[in-house]
């Protein structure tokens, strides 16, 4: 629940909030993957955030299964968890 804070589809999509919440980066990652950006250091930059928190972030909402990784077909099935060449997709489930 995002106490106070009120949504709006527009450009500035988080109206009223404080920008150094929680609340907001995790907003403002969801927003980045939505819009297009899939990459840790395309989320990183588009969100403002350093790739090592971007990263922390991005594995909280996988956890919450808002977001996923996705790696290529053509890993070895071993090697698709720990790989750097996946990509972050939002969940649609």
């Amino acid at each position: 629940m995002l106490l106070g804070c009120r949504l709006s589809l527009s450009h500035k999509f988080v109206i009223g909030c404080v920008q150094d919440t929680a609340y907001y980066k995790y907003l403002s990652i969801l927003h980045t993957i939505g819009t297009g950006a899939h990459t840790l250091g395309e989320i990183a930059e588009a969100s403002g955030l350093p790739k090592q928190n971007a990263s922390t972030y991005l594995g909280r909402l996988a956890d919450l299964h808002l977001v996923e990784p996705r790696a290529p077909a053509t890993l070895p099935l071993d090697e698709r968890e720990r790989s750097r060449l996946g990509r972050w997709r939002l969940c649609d489930c």
